[in-house]
């Protein structure tokens, strides 16, 4: 999350992250909104309590808040070490808002509470990053996938030569379905692996 080396946003701009009505929110489904603490001119940072029981994030400009027209704000996660920022997503004047499955889940060493960082950035950082249109609206992208490990695994099991017929041990499905059960248990984004 180094931005050193971008250009700061002028004073003339509608955002300050000094200013004493929030320019940004996070908020975890069931949870109150968290509000970040300034740390620089373009970046702010905020704790996430219990990270291994958040499943979704969503990002927001608050009320009345916009960014200047050239800049977005991009979140990022730091855990463990807090020597490492990964992103999770972006937001700009065009979509002031967005959730994002928690991209920590799995990877955490233990429960400790993670760091959230924005960071204002240039548009066409946002771009370079394809960060745009991820988060919830790709779930279609993440349920072909699940389709498509079912499939295999079934296809595996395929008892008959014909083309276009599939023909499986009615045992075959329930495996699986155990098998994504356990897997899921493990890590609710294993099948974003593959």
């Amino acid at each position: 999350m180094n931005t050193s080396n971008y250009p700061n946003p002028s004073s003339h701009h509608s955002i300050s992250f000094g200013a004493m009505v929030p320019t940004f929110g996070v908020m975890v489904p069931g949870r109150p909104i968290i509000q970040f603490q300034q740390t620089s001119q373009t970046q702010c940072v905020a704790v996430l309590d219990d990270p291994a029981n958040a499943s979704e994030i969503s990002f927001f400009l608050m009320p009345g808040m916009t960014l200047p027209s050239e800049y977005g704000a991009v979140l990022y996660y730091s855990a463990n070490s807090f020597d490492a920022w990964e992103l999770i997503g972006g937001i700009g004047n065009g979509r002031q808002s967005g959730t994002w499955r928690a991209a920590w889940k799995g990877r955490l060493q233990d429960n400790n509470p993670i760091r959230l960082g924005v960071s204002l950035e240039p548009l066409e950082s946002l771009q370079n990053m394809d960060i745009a249109k991820t988060g919830v609206e790709d779930r279609l992208e993440y349920a072909k996938k699940i389709a498509l490990d079912l499939f295999n695994y079934m296809t595996s099991f395929s008892q008959t030569n014909q083309p276009g017929l599939i023909t499986v041990p009615t045992r075959i499905f329930d495996d699986w379905m155990s098998r994504f059960t356990r897997k899921f248990a493990m890590d609710q984004n294993f099948f974003l692996h593959s």
